[in-house]
């Protein structure tokens, strides 16, 4: 994503249910966190 922010992420279809461990749900919360603006929303639904 070349370093863009955004206002809000949002995971669909319990994507998250899908990870296998621990380690990758790290991953998933770190990238996140890179790609949202300060105040910015992550929903996972």
């Amino acid at each position: 994503m070349n370093g863009r922010k955004f206002d809000l992420i949002l995971s669909t279809h319990d994507t998250l249910n899908y990870l296998r461990n621990e380690e990758e749900l790290k991953k998933v919360f770190s990238r996140v966190q890179s790609h949202l603006k300060p105040e910015g929303l992550f929903f996972s639904i």
